[in-house]
């Protein structure tokens, strides 16, 4: 009895372990490095897309994602008066946990002040 018990506790750690890889950083402005607080940050599977998270920048830049099978990610920062940021974040078995570091964010400067918004993305399979 004792020997299915530790089975099963293994087993489910083992199964935690699988899926608690996290993408973490922080998105501060490019010319004064202050944080920006309440970024949007999303991150969407590149093999489907159906796999989206979304998290808001903190009150210091900071934002993380948790609990993400390894795979590789679109991660898409956007910011009102901001450029779109892009890169692709892949989570493997040698960097299961992937901190970015500081992301710098430059301003959008081509349209006076004003927002100029940019809803192009990536494109990526829509799972089938």
């Amino acid at each position: 009895m004792k020997y299915k018990l530790l089975l099963t506790v293994i087993g489910i750690g083992f199964v935690l372990i699988s899926h608690s890889q996290t993408v973490k950083g922080k998105v501060v402005d490019l010319v004064d490095s202050k944080p920006l607080a309440g970024a949007t940050v999303t991150l969407v599977s590149t093999k489907d897309s159906t796999d989206s998270r979304f998290a808001v920048s903190d009150s210091i830049g900071r934002f993380q994602f948790g609990g993400l099978p390894l795979s590789t990610y679109y991660l898409m920062v956007s910011y009102s008066g901001y450029e779109n940021y892009r890169q692709v974040a892949d989570i493997n078995d040698s960097i299961p946990n992937l901190d970015l570091g500081t992301l710098f964010y430059s301003q959008n400067n081509d349209h006076n002040g004003r927002c100029a918004c940019d809803f192009t993305y990536p494109s990526y399979p829509a799972k089938g």
